[in-house]
């Protein structure tokens, strides 16, 4: 059962997924609005964007805690990057389908950029905010006890070795 201080961490780790997310993708938008690229209809700098845009950044900062914490395998850190970056953009695309390929590979791009973003400040943040790092001592003790999928890395390193 989760523990406060670990609720505590999550919530700091979603408020930090929030504002990096949410400043990259205003700033993104007002890229876009400079480059010549085809409007893309919804998606302009409005307040309903705004708000979208904070709780995914929220919803990924929690996330993406969860899953690295305790974990230093840099290929599940761009795998998570990836994989909500594909999300959102394939939901965007099935919401849109007459938009062309430009349109929606411009939106994979943003989706990149902000959750590449994000996860960069909670990578480093989990070195320099011990508020972060909750729980992490759990997943620890869960590699040393031998539960399955806990520590693969470590895993992968052992069987490498011997």
């Amino acid at each position: 059962m989760p523990q406060p201080q670990d609720r505590q961490a999550s919530i700091l780790a979603g408020l930090i997924g929030a504002m990096v997310y949410g400043l990259l993708n205003v700033l993104l938008l007002l890229l876009w609005g400079k480059i010549p690229l085809p409007p893309l209809p919804g998606h302009d700098l409005t307040l309903l964007t705004g708000g979208i845009a904070l709780g995914t950044g929220f919803l990924f900062g929690v996330a993406y805690r969860y899953t690295v914490r305790g974990d230093r395998n840099p290929h599940l850190w761009q795998g998570v990057v990836w994989a909500f970056s594909g999300v959102r953009t394939g939901a965007l695309w099935q919401a849109h389908p007459h938009w062309g390929w430009l349109e929606i590979a411009t939106l994979g791009l943003e989706s990149v950029i902000c959750f590449g973003g994000a996860a960069v400040v909670l990578i480093l943040g989990r070195d320099y905010l011990p508020g972060l790092n909750a729980g992490v001592e759990e997943g620890e003790d869960a590699v040393k006890n031998g539960i399955p999928g806990a520590g693969s890395q470590d895993r992968f390193n052992q069987l490498k070795e011997g």
